[in-house]
């Protein structure tokens, strides 16, 4: 399992994406989120990486925790 942190420079939105595949591309890191790569900055994370307390995350971290 490898993770990325997907920074999208359209909605300023930043997620963070686990892809279990031996040899992802961009498009199975984007894969589900309708992102185009050429709006998107792709980085390959450690494990335990964590969005920062002073960046916001994007709502989808969020959706149902009310």
């Amino acid at each position: 399992m490898k993770r990325y942190r997907v920074i999208n420079k359209r909605k300023l939105e930043t997620i963070v994406v686990s892809v279990h595949k031996k040899l992802p591309t961009d498009d199975d890191v984007l894969f589900k989120t309708g992102w185009n790569k050429e709006d998107c900055i792709i980085e390959e994370v450690y494990s335990d990486y964590h969005i920062d307390e002073n960046d916001n995350p994007s709502q989808i971290d969020y959706l149902g925790e009310e």
